[in-house]
C-alpha cells in the first residue's frame, strides 16, 4: 500500500504528485492554496493529520509501505456422553457437545493497513437427555429434551475511529473504520462486510417423545415433537461507518485531476456514511405429531401409511419490532397510536388493526 510521507504530513506533495510515483503528473490547484504541489501545513486538516500519523514511515517517498496480516485461530471441540443402565427395562443417557472457535483479527497492533478482517469468537454448545423404556414386550417409548445455543461474536479491534482524531463522529462503532484512499496512490483500512461490532446467539429447546408398539403384522409408531428456535441479533456494521477519499476536492469536482492522498490530509471527504446499532430478537415455534403403521400384508409385500400434522406457527418478534402498510387505512389517513408520528396506513404490534399480536404473520 502507499500512505501519507512526513513530506506529505509537512504539506509538501511535489514528489508524490510527480511522475516518479503517479502515472501521470499532477497539478493541485492554486486556488485550494497549493503552489508547486505544496500547501501551508496550516490549511491541512488536524483530523487527517492525525490519522496520517498513526501509519508507519514510509519505504520511500512515494509513501511505500508494506505489512502482514496476523492469522491466528484457536479451536477446541469437546464431546461427552454418558449412558446409564438403570434397569433392563430402563435406559438414560447424556450428550454434551461444543465447539469453541477464537480467530484474531488481521490487525497486527500497530499497522492500520492490516485491519482487514475482524476476529470473532464463537461458542456453540447443545446437550441433550434421552430416556428409553420398555413398557412392555411389544411397547417401546422413548423420550428426548436438548437446548442448543450458539454464540457469534464479532470482537472489535483496537486500532482508532474518526472520533479518536477529534472528528464529529460518534465512537459507538468502536476503535475501527472502514476508509477507501484513491485517485492517484493510496490505500484501504477496514472492509465493509468485514467490521467488528456484531454479534448473535441463537437458543434454541426441543422435546420429542415417540412410541413405538408391535401388535401381530403391524408396527405401530406415534409421537411428538416441539422445537424452539431464537435469534438474538446485534449489528454495528452501519456504525462503523465508512468514508471515501478520491481526489474530487483536490481534482475540483473532477477525481481524475485529483490526489485522494491530498483530500485525506484536507480533510475533504467524497463520501461518508454512518448509522447506529441495531438489532433484533426473533423466535419461531416448530410442532409436529405423526401416527404411523408397517403393515407386513404378506411375506413379500409391506405397506408403510401414515399421517403427519405440522401447523404453521409463524416467526415472532419478542421486541414486537415489527411494522406493516395498509393501502385502505393509507386511503383513510389512519394514524396508529402506538406512534403517533408514523405516517399513514403504517401499523404496529398494540394497534387494534394489527390482529396478529408481535407475529410476522397470523398463523
Amino acid at each position: 500500500g502507499y500512505v501519507p510521507t512526513a513530506r506529505m504530513i509537512g504539506g509538501d506533495f511535489s514528489i508524490f504528485a510527480s511522475t516518479a510515483c503517479q502515472s501521470k503528473a499532477y497539478t493541485l490547484p492554486a486556488s485550494l492554496g497549493f503552489s508547486g504541489n505544496k500547501i501551508s501545513p496550516a490549511l491541512l486538516s488536524p483530523v487527517g493529520v492525525k490519522c496520517a500519523q498513526t501509519f508507519p514511515a514510509a519505504l520511500n517517498e512515494c509513501g511505500l509501505t508494506k505489512y502482514g496480516f496476523i492469522a491466528n485461530s484457536d479451536e477446541d471441540l469437546p464431546v461427552g456422553r454418558i449412558d446409564y443402565q438403570k434397569s433392563e427395562k430402563h435406559s438414560i443417557f447424556g450428550r454434551y457437545n461444543a465447539g469453541n472457535l477464537n480467530r484474531t483479527s488481521t490487525f497486527d497492533g500497530k499497522h492500520p493497513l492490516s485491519v482487514n478482517n475482524y476476529g470473532v469468537h464463537d461458542l456453540d454448545y447443545q446437550i441433550a437427555l434421552g430416556d428409553t423404556y420398555l413398557v412392555s414386550p411389544t411397547i417401546v417409548n422413548q423420550f428426548r429434551v436438548s437446548a442448543a445455543r450458539t454464540n457469534i461474536v464479532k470482537v472489535d479491534d483496537t486500532y482508532a475511529s474518526w472520533a479518536t482524531f477529534g472528528a464529529n463522529y460518534t465512537p459507538i462503532g468502536g476503535a475501527t473504520m472502514v476508509t477507501t484512499v484513491s485517485g492517484g496512490l493510496g490505500f484501504n483500512v477496514g472492509s465493509t462486510g468485514n467490521v467488528p461490532g456484531q454479534s448473535h446467539n441463537g437458543p434454541a429447546w426441543s422435546i420429542s417423545d415417540d412410541v413405538s408398539w408391535v401388535k401381530g403384522n403391524h408396527q405401530l409408531g406415534f409421537g411428538y415433537n416441539i422445537y424452539k428456535q431464537g435469534m438474538n441479533y446485534w449489528s454495528g456494521l452501519n456504525a462503523v461507518g465508512s468514508s471515501t477519499f478520491n481526489g474530487v476536492y483536490t481534482g475540483l469536482g473532477n477525481a481524475a485531476n485529483g490526489l485522494g492522498m491530498a483530500d485525506l490530509l484536507l480533510g475533504q471527504a467524497s463520501a461518508f456514511s454512518q448509522g447506529t446499532t441495531y438489532g433484533f430478537y426473533n423466535r419461531q415455534y416448530y410442532m409436529a405429531s405423526y401416527l404411523q403403521d408397517s403393515w407386513r400384508a404378506t411375506r413379500h409385500l409391506t405397506v408403510n401409511i401414515g399421517l403427519r400434522w405440522e401447523p404453521y406457527l409463524s416467526q415472532y418478534s419478542k421486541t414486537g419490532q415489527i411494522h406493516s402498510v395498509v393501502p385502505s387505512l393509507f386511503t383513510a389517513n389512519y394514524h396508529s397510536p402506538v406512534f403517533t408520528n408514523a405516517p399513514a396506513g403504517v401499523i404496529f404490534p398494540g394497534d387494534p388493526n394489527y390482529k396478529c399480536g408481535n407475529s410476522f404473520n397470523c398463523n
